[in-house]
């Protein structure tokens, strides 16, 4: 739903991100690489999608560089990844099942952080589901050194390269007019600490949570417009006496002109 509007600004207490959706509220960024993919023929409605990606570097540092510089960087194998996405159209048109995973392992190369390997690993399912004008949408993932924000990214492991566990999800109900939609949507990623993670002096990021209103209407078949409110949330771990949670309100509105 919140593709075609702002949404959170993925790291919004610094203005960070890429504005798209909810991205680090309910799903992590995907590292778009280098590939070689196949996609089975759809049988009924379903198929099944199997990729070898250029493997991404494993990291601690986030977007502040607040932390260690901790990053595994050399693989021998590239990143594996899967979806089985099956239709539901015998239940309702438009209605399907997702489930998806992948795993990469890395080491790193820079001196004095030692040789062990970092192996990162997640699982994914979610689905739609549409009765005449509505849908419910309810998507979930768990994982391992895979990041809060982006995936393999932003805090993936402590700073002695320990992975820590992630998790997060997001569910979305929309209902269609005729010319448009109307939504509503809440989500939120979340990770442990792990390592040295307790009294290293940073504050490892603990949650990032947003709910969204949106109405996306078509003006024309070449014109979309958008309307959105959001209020993304985010807390840490080991906060200081006096600190609290970060907090942000975002209203947008804008058009899409598509061809």
């Amino acid at each position: 739903m919140t593709r075609f509007g702002v949404g959170a600004t993925a790291d919004n207490t610094s203005n960070g991100g890429t504005t798209l959706g909810r991205i680090g509220f309910g799903y992590v960024y995907p590292d778009f690489n280098a590939s070689f993919r196949y996609t089975t023929p759809s049988y009924s409605g379903t198929t099944l999608s199997v990729g070898l990606y250029d493997p991404s570097a494993i990291k601690t540092t986030t977007s502040q560089g607040a932390q260690g510089a901790f990053t595994a960087d050399q693989s021998d194998l590239p990143r594996i990844e899967g979806e089985l996405n099956i239709s539901l159209a015998g239940i309702s048109e438009g209605s399907n099942l997702a489930i998806s995973g992948m795993y990469q392992e890395a080491q790193p190369t820079a001196a004095g952080q030692g040789g062990q390997e970092v192996e990162a690993k997640a699982i994914h399912v979610g689905g739609t589901l549409v009765g005449g004008p509505v849908a419910f949408t309810a998507h979930y993932y768990n994982g391992e050194c895979l990041g809060i924000t982006l995936q393999l990214d932003s805090g993936a492991t402590s700073d002695d390269g320990k992975c820590r566990d992630h998790d997060g999800y997001y569910i979305q109900g929309t209902y269609n007019y005729g010319p448009g939609k109307i939504g509503v949507s809440w989500g939120g990623s979340y990770q442990d600490k792990a390592g040295n993670d307790t009294g290293s002096g940073y504050d490892v990021k603990k949650e990032q949570e947003m709910y969204t209103f949106g109405i996306y209407h078509n003006l024309a078949p070449e014109w979309l417009a958008v309307a959105e409110y959001s209020h993304a949330t985010e807390d840490w771990y080991d906060k200081d006496a006096g600190d609290e949670e970060g907090e942000s309100d975002i209203f947008s509105v804008g058009m899409f002109y598509l061809w």
